[in-house]
């Protein structure tokens, strides 16, 4: 019998004479690979369904892992991969040969194969287990056929040319209003997030020269930003150097923290696509926005009208001798107090959009293909209101849309025109000076309360919170509800039927 130092030292010598084929740089993998997808897998089966935090926590560890990886194959370091190439080989009876073509192709091949796990595991974590290895994403669609990597004997330069900043901002732009997704106000606002990014970073800056230090000097800068510098003729055609430089002595209050937090909150979305497309190793802006301590209670931020509030409201000279000049100065307010619906929602309808569904007057808030300036919020906002009694019949609603329809009018209120994006602008105008008028001048009271006031009210009457989020526009949450429940019928929301 051998011995087992005989033994040994027979694996050892075996090792020194078995070269490393491409074959077997594709089986290693392969292997590495399908461990990988079980190890991904077993952990998450026997804990489903997981907390919203445990999802955060294991997809944001997934990202670090994957950034990681990403970054080392860029700059060819095979060092942290170089223990799972060893043990690989160690199994096969090969000695590893760290100074081989061979070896060095293994490691990147390893490193790519890591980069693909980390996106199938975040793809699992969510619940997506449908997506598959990214093969051809990683270039991996033929492991025989790995570009042999040569050792660097520098740290190597990018073969590529970095894009611009600017270029790569206008690509996410272009995706994100191309999917819909930006439109409307929040296109407005992230067009001139993105208008003054550029201008304190530069346009002409290549993406892979930016780095905490950058995002540092971003934060500085708007904090030194003067509010409404747009509007103030002083600081036109001025860089933002010169616009931080005169405010000082002009003294202009600065933009709050929650602006410039709406800045980075951007600027780290942005970071996150073009870490995804490949064209930065990390999100800089990760960690940057500035802690603020919360001291209102999410549903104090704004506050609902009280009874007395409603009743000098709608008790004003005004609505009591029918004063008003427009339409919709009196209707308006009427509908959101018994329809919380937001004021654009209110503003753009059209006269097609008042319909009797199942007997029953309805608004139907929805989009249209053929005209882009009718906007919804989101997919839950899409949703069919059942107007009260109150309003359809008592204060003659439905006449006063028949008399619109009589006109030949398209829009319910075709006084309100399109400004910035929104039907609501004048509107919004008026409601404030109106309600300053009568005494209501508090700033957390504004037409968006009549959203809360009625949600409250609702909620007071212990009716249920799937019904009051279909009513308002809200998204309802858990999967059975969320996607397997449909729509409430209008039956069902007017309490005709529960």
């Amino acid at each position: 019998m051998i011995s087992g130092r005989l033994k040994k030292l027979y694996r050892i010598l075996r090792r020194q004479t078995v070269k490393l084929t491409k074959e077997q740089i594709s089986n290693i993998i392969d292997q590495y690979i399908e461990e990988g997808l079980d190890n991904i897998d077993d952990p998450l089966l026997p804990k489903r369904p997981l907390s919203p935090e445990s999802v955060g926590n294991m997809i944001e560890g997934a990202e670090d892992v994957r950034s990681m990886a990403f970054e080392d194959l860029v700059a060819f370091n095979y060092k942290a991969v170089s223990t799972s190439a060893d043990g690989f080989l160690v199994q096969r009876d090969i000695e590893p040969e760290r100074d081989s073509n061979e070896y060095r192709q293994l490691c990147h091949g390893l490193l790519k194969a890591s980069v693909g796990l980390m996106d199938v595991e975040v793809a699992r974590t969510r619940g997506d287990y449908e997506f598959t290895f990214p093969y051809e994403k990683m270039g991996l669609a033929d492991l025989k056929a790995i570009t042999i990597v040569p050792a660097p004997t520098q740290p190597p330069t990018p073969q590529t040319k970095s894009p611009k900043i600017a270029d790569l901002i206008e690509a996410w732009r272009s995706e994100n209003i191309t999917a819909e997704l930006w439109k409307g106000r929040t296109l407005d606002r992230y067009t001139g997030y993105q208008s003054v990014i550029l201008q304190i970073i530069g346009i002409d800056i290549p993406i892979l020269s930016l780095n905490h230090e950058t995002v540092r000097h971003l934060k500085e800068a708007l904090l030194k930003l003067p509010c409404g510098m747009n509007k103030k003729a002083e600081f036109q055609g001025k860089t933002m150097p010169e616009i931080i430089e005169l405010n000082e002595s002009k003294g202009y209050p600065t933009l709050s923290v929650n602006t410039v937090n709406g800045y980075l909150t951007h600027l780290g979305a942005f970071f996150k696509w073009c870490v995804g497309q490949g064209h930065m190793l990390q999100n800089y802006a990760d960690g940057a926005k500035i802690k603020t301590r919360k001291t209102k209670r999410p549903d104090e931020i704004r506050k609902a009208f009280f009874q007395t509030d409603l009743m000098v409201l709608f008790g004003s000279k005004d609505y009591r001798e029918d004063k008003f000049r427009q339409s919709f100065q009196f209707w308006l307010p009427i509908l959101a107090l018994y329809t919380g619906a937001r004021m654009n929602e209110l503003a753009q309808l059209r006269l097609k959009d008042i319909k009797v569904v199942d007997g029953i007057p309805s608004l139907i808030l929805q989009e249209d293909p053929d005209d882009p300036t009718i906007s919804i919020k989101n997919a839950a906002s899409l949703r069919t209101i059942p107007l009260h009694p109150f309003i359809a019949a008592e204060l003659n609603f439905m006449r006063y849309v028949q008399s619109m329809r009589d006109k030949g009018e398209i829009r319910l209120f075709p006084e309100l025109p399109l400004q910035n994006n929104n039907y609501g602008h004048k509107a919004t105008k008026w409601f404030g000076t109106y309600k300053t008028k009568l005494g209501l001048d508090s700033k957390q009271l504004v037409f968006h309360s009549f959203r809360h006031t009625l949600t409250d009210n609702l909620k007071q009457q212990l009716i249920t919170e799937t019904l009051i989020d279909e009513l308002t526009g809200h998204a309802l949450q858990g999967e059975t509800m969320g996607r397997y429940g449909k729509r409430y019928t209008v039956e069902v929301l007017t309490g005709r039927r529960c």
